[in-house]
Parts: C-alpha cells; sequence; structure tokens
C-alpha cells in the first residue's frame, strides 16, 4: 500500500467512524460502512436497525473499475 492510498483508507474509515455515530445518535447500533471503487466512495450506509430508515445509498454503475474496497 503507498503512502497515498493509506491516506484514503484512513479516511474512509474515518467516514465509517461518522456514519457509526450518527446511527448511534439515532439509537441504532454504531455501526457505518462505505463501499469504495478506486478509492471514491460509491455507496454508504448505517445500521438502521431501530429507526427502520433505510439509509444505504445504491451504488453507481462503474464500468472498467480495477480497484474496489469495502470499508466497515
Amino acid at each position: 500500500m503507498t503512502a497515498e492510498e493509506k491516506i484514503r483508507f484512513e479516511e474512509l474509515m474515518r467516514r465509517c467512524i461518522e456514519l457509526g455515530r450518527i446511527a448511534m445518535g439515532r439509537g441504532d447500533s454504531p455501526f457505518g460502512a462505505v463501499l469504495a471503487c478506486d478509492g471514491e466512495i460509491i455507496a454508504e450506509g448505517i445500521e438502521a436497525e431501530r429507526t427502520r430508515a433505510t439509509l444505504l445509498v445504491t451504488p453507481k454503475t462503474i464500468e472498467n473499475s480495477s480497484t474496489w474496497c469495502l470499508v466497515f
């Protein structure tokens, strides 16, 4: 992993933590997840057990992508 990739991975992890805090603030379990393609977030979601809210964004169709990364 290059230094640039490590920095981007850490940014993605921070976003997961932020999403988890949002879920916790709504009374749900503190879990967040992002789906990234080539370092760009294409979908994200939070635990919505209690609120029953659907907050997962439908991933965009990505053609010719080389790298997928699911961070949770």
